[in-house]
C-alpha cells in the first residue's frame, strides 16, 4: 500500500503543474454554485485527496472538495462549517467533514473509519451528514469507486429504508432536503437559476437511478442493488427467495424465543449459507455478497458473526480487501456509537 501512495503523490504533483494552465472553477452539472473557488484551493485539494485516501482507504470525487470549499467560504472564519446547514431540519455535516474541520486532530485511520460509522453502515457506506429523519452516505461498490452514489438512509434500527438521492456532489444532500424552495440565507451557495434548475436535478436523479438498476444485480434488503461484474453468467446467482419471506425469517430467528421454531429457522438460514459455499466454489461470489448484505442489514447482534463471515469471504473473493478490513474494524464496536 505504501508504493501505491508514493505513486499517487507523484501523480498529484504532475497534476498540479498541469492545472496551472486550467480554469479552476468546477460548477455542478446544473450550475448550482455561485461562489468562485480560488486556484490555490484547487491545488490544496490535490494534497488533501492523498491525505483522505490514507485515512479512509478510498477515493473522493472532485465535487466533494468543491462542495467543502464553498461551505467554508460561505460560513466564514471562526464558525463551524459542519453546522452551516443546521436550520435545514438540523442537518449536520459529519464523518469525514469533521476531519476536514479539524475536529479529529491526530486521528489515525482506524479512528477516522469508525467516527460516525453507524450500526447499519456497510463497508460500502460512508456517512456524510445526519438530520432529523436519517442520514446521507456515500455508497461505493468498490474502494476505488470514482463516482460514489449519495444515498439517504432512514432512522430505523433494523432493515432501514434507503433511496438514491444523487451521486458524487454533496449538494444533492442539500437539494434533497430543500426541494424546490430555497431559503434566503442559502442564496449565496446557489445560482439565481437554481429553482428553475430543480427540474434538471429531478431529471439527473432519474438517470442515476435508472443507470444503477441497469448496472447492478440482486435484490438486497437495502434496495440499492449489488455490483459484481458478470461474465458469461459467472459471478452471480440469485438467492431465489422472496425478500419479504427472507426478512421475516431472519427477524423471527433473532427475536422469537420459541426454540423449536427457531431451530427450523436457523436450519433454513444455514441452507442459504451452504448454497453460498457451493456458489463460491463455482465463482458466483455475488450470492454470498447479497446474503451477507441482508444479514448485516437486519442489524441483529444474534447474526453478527455470520454476517461478518459471509461478507469478509465475499469481499476477499471479489478483491475488495479494504472492505473486509473496514468490516473487521467496525464489528467489535458496531452498536457503540452513534445512537439512533
Amino acid at each position: 500500500m505504501g508504493k501505491q501512495h508514493k505513486k499517487r503523490s507523484q501523480e498529484i504533483l504532475v497534476a498540479i503543474q498541469e492545472k496551472k494552465r486550467i480554469s479552476t472553477e468546477k460548477p455542478s452539472p446544473d450550475g448550482y454554485y455561485s461562489v468562485e473557488v480560488n486556484l490555490k484551493h484547487v491545488f490544496e485539494c490535490d494534497l488533501l485527496k492523498l491525505d483522505l485516501e490514507n485515512k479512509y482507504l478510498c477515493s473522493f470525487p472532485d465535487e466533494f472538495f468543491v462542495f467543502w470549499k464553498h461551505v467554508q467560504i460561505a460560513v466564514g472564519k471562526g464558525n463551524n462549517p459542519c453546522h452551516f446547514f443546521q436550520h435545514l431540519k438540523s442537518l449536520r455535516l459529519c464523518g469525514v467533514f469533521d476531519y476536514l474541520a479539524g475536529h479529529l486532530k491526530d486521528a489515525d485511520s482506524k479512528k477516522c473509519l469508525l467516527h460516525d460509522r453507524y450500526a447499519t453502515d456497510l463497508p460500502e457506506m460512508q456517512t456524510l451528514a445526519v438530520y432529523d429523519s436519517g442520514r446521507f452516505v456515500y455508497w461505493r461498490d468498490e474502494p476505488n469507486t470514482k463516482k460514489p452514489l449519495i444515498v439517504h438512509v432512514k432512522n430505523e434500527e433494523h432493515f432501514p429504508e434507503c433511496v438514491i438521492v444523487g451521486n458524487e456532489d454533496p449538494f444533492y444532500i442539500v437539494a434533497y432536503i430543500i426541494g424546490n424552495s430555497l431559503p434566503v440565507r442559502f442564496h449565496n451557495l446557489f445560482s439565481k437559476s437554481w429553482i428553475e434548475n430543480y427540474a434538471s436535478y429531478i431529471s439527473n436523479l432519474r438517470k442515476i437511478t435508472k443507470s444503477r438498476k441497469n448496472n447492478t444485480v440482486g435484490s438486497p434488503f437495502h434496495g440499492i442493488g449489488i455490483f459484481v461484474k458478470v461474465n458469461n453468467n459467472i459471478r452471480y446467482r440469485p438467492l431465489n427467495e422472496k425478500k419479504a419471506k427472507l426478512k421475516e425469517l431472519i427477524k423471527n430467528a433473532a427475536t422469537v424465543s420459541d426454540e423449536t421454531l427457531n431451530e427450523w429457522r436457523i436450519k433454513k438460514i444455514m441452507d442459504f449459507v451452504t448454497r453460498v459455499q457451493f456458489a463460491n466454489d463455482e465463482k458466483d461470489f455475488g450470492m454470498g455478497l447479497e446474503l451477507g448484505h441482508n444479514i448485516f442489514w437486519s442489524n441483529y447482534a444474534y447474526f453478527d458473526k455470520l454476517a461478518q463471515k459471509l461478507l469478509v469471504t465475499a469481499y476477499e473473493l471479489l478483491n475488495r480487501e479494504v472492505f473486509a478490513y473496514i468490516l473487521k474494524v467496525h464489528m467489535p464496536t458496531r452498536r457503540d456509537l452513534p445512537n439512533y
